[in-house]
């Protein structure tokens, strides 16, 4: 009846065994599946990081491109700008010397019609005197 009784403390001890044997490849079941979720949101986050790391270069790829562009525009407008500058400084130049030069005529010419219109009168007086 002692051997009875030791088998069946045997049985049970065999039966929380088998139980907890159970547990334990339950837990390393789920132990597995939490590392393989671990692994592909690893592959995940390196994925992520190389496109956000991509994009980034582009980013910077695309402002100093834009960057370029806007220094030779600049660069463009400024030298076009300083050429229509100097033309029309060169034709404001060239006008005023004409100008000029039509003051410097019309006075000649005023001096002209005085000593004719003295010229005139003198002739007049004559004329009446006669």
């Amino acid at each position: 009846q002692q051997l009875t009784k030791k088998d069946a403390e045997i049985r049970k001890l065999h039966q929380v065994i088998a139980e907890r044997d159970r547990e334990v490849t339950r837990l390393n079941a789920v132990l597995q599946e939490l590392r393989f979720s671990s692994q592909v949101k690893d592959v995940k986050t390196a994925d992520l990081d190389r496109f956000v790391a991509n994009r980034e270069a582009e980013f910077r790829a695309e402002v100093r491109a834009l960057q370029d562009r806007h220094a030779t525009e600049t660069a463009s407008l400024k030298h076009q700008t300083d050429a229509a500058l100097a033309s029309q400084n060169a034709q404001t130049v060239l006008a005023e010397r004409e100008a000029s030069e039509l003051r410097s005529t019309l006075t000649e010419r005023e001096e002209e019609i005085r000593k004719l219109a003295v010229v005139m009168a003198e002739k007049d007086r004559e004329h009446l005197a006669l």
